[in-house]
């Protein structure tokens, strides 16, 4: 009784001095001995992936330990899911540490942490620990930062000016308008479906995801101004970037 957690249920053992009777029927007592073998419980990891942009299959991931002569390998399934088992819980003296690294994570996602962890306190039935770990991949962000002036770089700056945006997921084949149930984003300049550069001649919009490609396009002229008809295009380079991407623009009437 009492079994540490660490290691499997013993099998009880069923004693009966039956037959130690029908030898020796006079004896005053008996002896009877049990063998017990207490075997440490084994390890079960199951990662369940998820992604912003729904791509969860394929995924590999490393789980390493100085247990471990090399690391293994694990690729997530059609559903984000990947598992082993039978890996060393308790080495003896303490439990064993592991470290699971998602590796070849492509330049659009967020760097993803490594989880390091032990089997202590994790859930378990009569043989083994259970557990699960969830790592979703984030899309990196990307800011759009456009300031209006007049005539030059350094020119006053223009309010009122309204804008109209697209984005596209495909590199530019398709295009689809920027609304607020479209993708998520961010703007204090955005007002029923159009962007309008504020006192500042500024209008910026955040939260947008850097893997798109978009398409600005001027809809309507400060007072006094002619349209600016050259659309502007967006696009940032994802690779060895940080997680949010500001691009500046400026615009000149």
């Amino acid at each position: 009784i009492d079994v540490p957690d660490r290691y499997k249920a013993p099998t009880p053992a069923v004693i009966t001095f039956e037959k130690a009777i029908e030898r020796n029927p006079y004896a005053t007592s008996y002896l009877w001995g049990a063998d017990f073998y207490n075997e440490v419980k084994k390890g079960y990891i199951e990662v369940i992936k998820s992604a912003e942009d729904g791509v969860i299959e394929g995924v590999k991931l490393l789980l390493t330990s100085s247990y471990l002569a090399t690391a293994i390998e694990l690729v997530t399934n059609e559903y984000g899911r990947a598992e082993i088992g039978d890996l060393l819980a308790y080495d003896g003296s303490r439990y064993v540490t592991y470290t699971l690294t998602e590796v070849e994570v492509p330049d659009r996602y967020q760097a993803v942490a490594p989880i390091t962890f032990t089997f202590e306190g994790a859930e378990a039935n009569r043989t083994y620990f259970v557990i699960s770990h969830e790592i979703e991949n984030v899309l990196k962000r990307m800011t759009i930062d456009v300031t209006k002036r007049a005539g030059a770089e350094d020119g006053d700056v223009l309010h009122g000016a309204e804008f109209g945006i697209e984005y596209s997921a495909d590199g530019g084949v398709t295009w689809s308008a920027l609304t607020a149930d479209a993708v998520p984003f961010e703007s204090a300049q955005y007002s029923g479906d159009v962007f309008t550069t504020d006192a500042d001649g500024k209008l910026v919009v955040s939260g947008l995801y850097a893997n798109y490609m978009y398409r600005l396009t001027e809809t309507k002229a400060p007072e006094g101004y002619m349209l600016w008809s050259t659309q502007i295009y967006l696009s940032a380079e994802l690779e060895g970037t940080d997680n949010e991407i500001t691009l500046e623009r400026t615009v000149i009437n």
